[in-house]
């Protein structure tokens, strides 16, 4: 009786162990399958989120860049709106100004062409002569044609030439016997009432009516075809400095030139320009180097 029971025990322990021993590896087969199902199901849910973190950022990406190409586009055609009336604007700048230019340039031409005509007539010349003086000489063609004239007085004769284009531009001078009437329309006496001028040792005198002589300082004294010649202005009469001119004073802004003739009816002539801005001293230095004596 002993054995059975002992053997039904080992039996039973042994099932009960064997039972025990399922029983733990069931409750670890059925708990680690627990885990692996914990496992399995937060690895589905991480890679279902990265998969739609993936979708949602692929499509703003795509949505960011279909929104900047329309930007783009958008900005690219309001440039090109804005681009083509200001190129059109540009355009027709450009021409107005190459119009322009072309007018200058037209100008320009017309301005030297204008130019060359003005020194052309300025350096035109027109020829003076009178026979009884024996003498011609070249003045500027702008003075306008010369016109002589000769008269007497209460004795001898007085001469006299105008210009028809400046009346501050004139020549004349009397003759050794000449006596101004007081009745006669010969004018007053002034610088061209003159019979030349006379040197005597360093001096120079200015001879007017009756032998009167004033003793003058030229400004410049000139050599013409071995012919002296003067040329004074309002300082050169010796004794008019500091006190009211002469009558045969050229005057101020005024010049003169005194010349002695060789004809035998007069003995000198004056030529008496009135504007020195007009007729400096250097025009009418090279005026008077055109004398020429008969």
């Amino acid at each position: 009786m002993t054995q059975p029971l002992d053997g039904v025990k080992k039996t039973r322990g042994r099932k009960i162990i064997k039972k025990d021993q399922e029983t733990g590896f069931e409750k670890a087969e059925k708990k680690g399958g627990s885990e692996d199902k914990k496992k399995k199901s937060f690895g589905g849910f991480f890679v279902t989120a990265l998969a739609t973190a993936l979708i949602i950022g692929a499509g703003m990406y795509a949505w960011h860049n279909m929104i900047a190409e329309d930007i783009k586009s958008e900005g690219e055609i309001k440039l090109k709106n804005t681009e083509r009336p200001l190129n059109d604007k540009i355009g027709e700048l450009q021409s107005k100004l190459n119009e322009l230019m072309e007018e200058k340039k037209s100008f320009e031409n017309e301005k030297q062409n204008l130019e060359s005509m003005i020194k052309g007539f300025s350096d035109a010349q027109k020829e003076f002569s009178a026979k009884v003086l024996g003498v011609t000489f070249y003045y500027p063609a702008t003075y306008g044609a010369s016109e002589f004239s000769a008269g007497k007085g209460e004795s001898g004769k007085i001469y006299k030439a105008v210009f028809a284009a400046n009346d501050k531009f004139l020549l004349g001078g009397i003759s050794k016997d000449f006596k101004a009437s007081t009745t006669a329309a010969t004018g007053t006496t002034n610088f061209l009432y003159t019979q030349g001028f006379k040197k005597d040792k360093d001096k120079y005198f200015y001879l007017g009516e009756q032998g009167k002589e004033l003793e003058i300082e030229p400004v410049k004294a000139l050599n013409v075809g071995g012919t002296e010649i003067l040329i004074v202005n309002d300082n050169s009469f010796v004794a008019d400095r500091g006190k009211d001119l002469c009558s045969e004073n050229p005057g101020k802004d005024s010049l003169g030139a005194i010349i002695n003739l060789k004809s035998g009816e007069y003995s000198g002539m004056a030529i008496w320009s009135k504007d020195t801005k007009d007729l400096t001293i250097e025009k009418l230095e090279k005026m008077l180097q055109t004398l020429k004596f008969n």
